[in-house]
């Protein structure tokens, strides 16, 4: 992944990160004027929410784009698995849908590691590169956000004297 024909991959995750820092930072700044207790269905109410909600509309929407762009461009290549999971996809579509994403992991799983055990190697480690990823995301967005808001709203200081 770090070196192999996966860098393009790994280096436009990581690139894309930062959009999803500045649109969570700038979500939760706009939280910052809600109050989390209850919920106001008044007109000013929902104009309270609407910039927060859709901020975090378009951060979720990033941020799910970005994890399976890279997850599908790590993934697994050998047409043994890809056969193994169109038949299970089948399979499951047959019966509902009922339980079909776990089933549809465990064949993902049992079928790479019968035919293909490098491959689940490197979606392990790309799966630790996302998760990394996004807890590095939240706790770089987090301070950016409290320090905007501190520009935005400065805290009222008392004086005692």
């Amino acid at each position: 992944m770090f070196f192999g024909p996966h860098r393009a991959a790994f280096l436009g995750f990581l690139r894309n990160l930062s959009p999803q820092v500045l649109l969570l930072a700038i979500a939760l700044v706009a939280s910052s004027r809600l109050d989390m207790h209850r919920f106001d269905w008044s007109v000013q109410g929902i104009k309270n929410v609407l910039p927060f909600a859709l901020i975090m509309l378009v951060f979720l929407g990033a941020m799910v784009a970005n994890v399976t762009l890279f997850l599908d461009e790590i993934g697994v290549r050998s047409e043994r698995v890809a056969s193994t999971v169109r038949r299970a996809k089948a399979g499951v579509q047959t019966q509902g849908g009922r339980g079909g994403h776990l089933r549809l992991f465990m064949v993902l799983v049992a079928a790479t590691w019968r035919h293909d055990r490098s491959g689940l190697l490197r979606f392990a480690a790309a799966f630790l590169v996302v998760e990394i990823g996004l807890v590095g995301l939240f706790l770089t967005a987090l301070p950016a956000a409290s320090a905007l808001t501190n520009l935005l709203h400065p805290p009222v200081h008392a004086v005692i004297g």
